[in-house]
């Protein structure tokens, strides 16, 4: 049964919230992995624990992920060469080098969607016409889903960059123009 029960790890979430169960969107990022990732983790002495079960999981999905857990008190070298000073992740892959905060679920899959795809997808929110202001929390949760959020005038940018990107035009109080309107059927078409 040993032997069985090595070769055949299974992990049963049976908290209430199931908060130790990664989100779909996180395992089809972990199972699709083609390249090899890299985490190092720098932490205090308190959080060693969390962090290796947290690595020990993720690594079930994925036989591309690696850790490394260094303390910053008897590492401190180390912890320098990657100018770490308090606790942080680094994360490599195919050469390039990301630091993320203490390592969690968003932060690590935001950190490997950025390294293996590249160039991250763009939503423009218009601006000039005295739209909405208050999306924060949107932009937050568009920039962990790897896209870039920027702002955008439509009559300073005639040529709307349309490659993978998205206009949110978010409750003008203006109405726009004959020329914004004709650069937003050029961009529909």
């Amino acid at each position: 049964l040993e032997i069985i029960s090595y070769n055949h790890n299974v992990f049963i979430d049976l908290t209430p919230g199931k908060i130790h169960t990664f989100s779909e969107q996180t395992l089809k990022v972990l199972k699709s992995l083609d390249k090899d990732v890299e985490f190092i983790s720098f932490y205090r002495m308190d959080d060693r624990v969390e962090l290796e079960d947290f690595y020990k999981r993720l690594c079930n999905y994925s036989k591309r992920l690696k850790y490394q857990l260094i303390d910053l008190e008897r590492n401190p070298g180390k912890a320098k060469l990657y100018g770490i000073t308090h606790a942080r992740t680094v994360v490599k892959c195919n050469g390039q080098t990301r630091t993320i905060g203490f390592a969690t679920e968003e932060r690590v899959v935001n950190a490997i969607l950025k390294l293996t795809q590249g160039i991250a997808k763009t939503v423009y929110f218009s601006k000039g016409h005295d739209e909405e202001e208050g999306y924060a929390d949107l932009n937050k949760g568009l920039e962990n889903e790897n896209w870039r959020v920027e702002k955008i005038a439509l009559l300073e940018n005639k040529d709307l960059p349309i490659n993978e990107a998205v206009l949110v035009i978010a409750g003008p109080e203006k109405d726009f123009p004959a020329s914004e309107i004709s650069i937003l059927e050029q961009y529909l078409h």
